[in-house]
């Protein structure tokens, strides 16, 4: 067994992101193991801990890949200049903006190839791993018309969360009228409840795939 300190890794900013992004991959045939790799995933806790750690990792990754998933937040534009400014003069070519299939580059001088994919999509400004995950509801749902008219209504009574979490309050309580009621994102995966080949999920893994050099 080869040590686990030289697998592959993919940095990700909880452990909410880390076990959907398991689940997601199963379902496309890829299997993770924490030990026998082919890549681990490591909480990075938050967003900043993924962009703290860029920089160092891929310097470190010699000879491996290693990957970064964050979201997007405000914007991607302001998400890519961040990110450009930890990667940069490590000769992996940085393009100007996000690219829609997520970025993979590779330095000659450090042997080694990184890759970023800004939730959802490279694309959507606001965007977290929760509006990926809507994209995982089938469009023919019935109860997910109900669920976000559910928390608009609870939102203009009393809104006690942001606006920004809008997406999570609406898979949440989505979540909530299921057969095992209140799990969690990559448990719904596991469960069938979640389907795993919407456009933004297969464009998701097919990076993933060409990032570890995965069939």
């Amino acid at each position: 067994m080869a040590d686990s300190l030289e697998l592959p890794e993919l940095f990700v900013e909880g452990n909410t992101d880390l076990y959907l992004i398991v689940q997601l991959l199963a379902r496309h045939g890829v299997t993770l193991d924490k030990n026998l790799g082919p890549v681990r995933l490591k909480d990075a806790k938050n967003d900043k801990g993924v962009l703290d750690a860029m920089r160092t990792a891929a310097r470190a990754s010699t000879n491996r890949a290693v990957g970064f998933v964050i979201d997007a937040d405000k914007s991607v534009a302001s998400r890519w200049q961040a990110i450009c400014d930890r990667l940069k003069d490590l000769g992996l070519g940085l393009p100007p903006s996000a690219t829609a299939s997520g970025f993979i580059g590779e330095s000659a001088a450090l042997k080694t190839r990184v890759g970023v994919w800004i939730m959802p999509d490279n694309a959507t400004d606001a965007g977290n791993l929760e509006d990926l995950v809507q994209t995982l509801v089938s469009a023919n749902d019935g109860l997910f018309p109900h669920a976000k008219s559910a928390t608009d209504k609870a939102f203009s009574l009393d809104p006690r969360f942001v606006p920004q979490d809008r997406s999570k309050a609406e898979l949440y309580c989505w979540l909530a009228w299921q057969r095992e009621p209140g799990v969690s994102f990559g448990e719904a995966l596991k469960f069938h409840f979640l389907r795993h080949d919407s456009e933004v999920a297969r464009t998701f893994v097919a990076w993933f795939k060409t990032l570890f050099q995965l069939k």
